[in-house]
C-alpha cells in the first residue's frame, strides 16, 4: 500500500513581509542610527518581522484611515463657504423670479406656447422647464445647503489627519511598552523618523515632543467618557481592521 504523506506544519509561523515592508527593512539596515534602534527592540524581545510590519502600519495607516473617512471628502473650507453662498444666492433668485413683474410674465405658461426662442428649443419641453425655474431653483438651493449640512455632521466624528497620526503613535508605543517593558523612545524615535523619510511623509520627531505628546495621549485614554459620549461613542461602528496588527505583538 502506498504510504501516507504526512503533511508538515511549521514550528514557527512567522509572519511573511510584503514588498513595501521589504523596502523598509532594507531602508532600516542601511542606516547606522535606525539599524541599531531596531536591534535595541529585537534584543529587548519585540520580533523582528512584527516590528517592521507594525511600523509600516504606523507610517501608512493614518492616511489609508483618512481617505476612507467621511472627512476626507469634506470641502474645502474656502470652497464650502463659496457653496453655502451660492446656495443662498439661488434662493434669493428663486424668489426674485415670482416677485419681479417682468420675470412673472416671462414665467406664464401661455407666453412660453407661443415665444419664438421655447419653441426653437425643444418647444413644450423647454417650456415646462423654465415655468418650473423658481421651484427648481429653490429645490436646488435646499438639496445644497442639506448635503453640506450633512457631510459636516458625519465628518465631525471622524479624526483629522494629525488625530489619526497621534493615536496610531499611542498603539505603536502601547505595543513596544507592552512588548519590551518600556517605552524606549530612543529607539522609537529613530524608527519613527527613518519612516518618515522612507515613506515621504515630511516629519520630523524629537524625543522631548515626542514623550510629551504619547503622555497627553495616555491621559486623554484614561479620562473618563462624559455621558453624553458614551451614548456616542457607542454608536460608532469599530475602529478600521488595518490597525489590529498594531493592537498586540509577539
Amino acid at each position: 500500500m502506498p504510504r501516507k504523506k504526512r503533511l508538515m506544519q511549521p514550528k514557527n509561523l512567522a509572519p511573511m513581509l510584503t514588498a513595501l515592508e521589504e523596502g523598509l527593512k532594507g531602508a532600516i539596515f542601511a542606516d547606522d542610527k535606525a539599524k541599531r534602534a531596531f536591534e535595541n527592540l529585537v534584543a529587548h524581545g519585540y520580533d523582528a518581522d512584527r516590528l517592521i510590519i507594525h511600523l509600516t502600519l504606523w507610517a501608512r495607516s493614518p492616511k489609508v484611515l483618512f481617505s476612507n473617512s467621511a472627512r476626507s471628502e469634506l470641502t474645502p473650507r474656502g470652497a464650502q463657504g463659496a457653496l453655502e453662498r451660492l446656495s443662498r444666492r439661488l434662493r434669493l433668485i428663486a424668489h426674485e423670479l415670482v416677485d419681479q413683474d417682468l420675470c412673472k410674465e416671462l414665467l406664464n405658461p401661455k407666453f412660453l406656447r407661443v415665444n419664438r426662442i421655447v419653441q426653437e428649443n425643444r418647444g413644450p419641453e423647454m417650456g415646462r422647464c423654465v415655468e418650473l425655474l423658481p421651484q427648481t431653483l429653490s429645490l436646488y438651493s435646499s438639496l445644497l445647503a442639506r448635503s453640506l449640512l450633512i457631510k459636516n455632521a458625519f465628518a465631525r466624528n471622524e479624526k483629522t489627519p494629525n488625530e489619526q497620526r497621534a493615536e496610531c503613535t499611542r498603539i505603536f508605543f502601547d505595543s513596544v511598552k507592552g512588548t519590551t517593558q518600556k517605552d524606549r523612545i530612543d529607539s522609537v524615535v529613530e524608527l519613527f523618523n527613518l519612516a518618515s523619510r522612507h515613506f515621504g511623509l515630511g516629519e520630523h520627531f524629537e524625543k522631548r515632543a515626542l514623550a510629551a505628546q504619547l503622555n497627553r495621549l495616555r491621559k486623554k485614554l484614561q479620562r473618563p467618557l462624559h455621558p453624553r459620549s458614551v451614548g456616542k461613542a457607542a454608536s460608532q461602528p469599530p475602529a478600521r481592521g488595518e490597525l489590529a496588527a498594531l493592537g498586540g505583538s509577539s
